[in-house]
């Protein structure tokens, strides 16, 4: 399954707040893999929390690159979370 930017949104969401999920940050990988193949513009932000995903400390990785790729990909968005 591939998700186009709408749902990158609420996905990298998910992954920065809940990146302790096992189940979360597998059905992200696949996501993302499968994503890749098909939305060329959202490779980049999305291939750094990929290879957080399979890194060796995603807990603490994976909320890093899926803030990083909230702030490339939905600058405006990220403008309102100044206050987290």
């Amino acid at each position: 399954m591939a998700i186009g930017l709408p749902a990158a949104l609420p996905l990298l969401r998910a992954l920065e707040k809940k990146a302790d999920s096992a189940v979360l940050r597998e059905s992200a990988h696949h996501i993302f893999e499968e994503s890749k193949k098909k939305y060329r513009r959202l490779f980049e932000p999305l291939e750094q929390v990929r290879l957080a995903l399979e890194g060796p400390e995603p807990p603490v990785e994976v909320p890093l690159k899926a803030r990083e790729a909230i702030k490339q990909l939905f600058p405006k968005e990220f403008d309102f979370d100044k206050e987290d």
